[in-house]
């Protein structure tokens, strides 16, 4: 499979979950693609269990395959990045045999300028002076991260194809999450348990 048979999904997250993935996402979990694709700074307030985790590692696939783009994740605890964040991409690349690149516990590499990076944002320091062209930056477990996690991601985010999205579920009416939550400088999505189809 080319490269271009992935990038004439460039503008299509949920088509790509369909077609390369073989998978469907919710309405919900459609909101959340669009509206990656369409802002820069997004950030997801939610409920546990309806699918965050499950959508951006899907979106992560998309965003390497068909922007061929970077991806870099971080989250508070380890659990989060290599027992959820990479276990769902590695279920998602598996479902897409015909998706190249080299998967490792905490890494998927494509080539030298794409792929997906996870750690703990107790390694924040890995995130500094990291800059791409086309950087998707996903924060997770937004709710636990500290400041610098979110100032170190603004450093990073200066091209215009940059995107930072922070999710999380609002444990807190405080804080750095809290911030992004409720400023006009970010679109936010609130998704409540009992939207979810279960």
């Amino acid at each position: 499979t080319t490269r271009t048979n992935f990038t004439r999904y460039a503008n299509d997250p949920i088509g790509f979950c369909r077609d390369v993935l073989h998978c469907a996402p919710w309405a919900k979990q459609g909101e959340m693609a669009l509206l990656v694709r369409d802002h820069p700074r997004v950030c997801i307030v939610s409920a546990n269990s309806v699918g965050k985790d499950w959508l951006m590692a899907r979106l992560f696939l998309w965003w390497v395959y068909a922007r061929e783009g970077m991806v870099i994740c971080t989250s508070v605890t380890d659990r989060q990045a290599r027992q959820i964040t990479m276990r769902e991409v590695r279920r998602a690349f598996l479902a897409a045999p015909q998706l190249p690149g080299e998967l490792f516990q905490m890494e998927l590499r494509v080539s030298d300028t794409r792929g997906i990076l996870a750690f703990t944002s107790d390694h924040i320091e890995k995130l500094v002076g990291f800059h791409h062209p086309r950087l998707l930056l996903a924060l997770s477990e937004g709710q636990g991260l500290e400041a610098q996690v979110f100032e170190a991601a603004f450093a990073c985010a200066t091209s215009d194809l940059n995107k930072i999205i922070v999710y999380g579920n609002p444990t807190r009416p405080n804080g750095p999450f809290h911030a992004c939550a409720t400023s006009e400088n970010w679109q936010t999505l609130t998704i409540a348990a009992s939207e979810h189809p279960n």
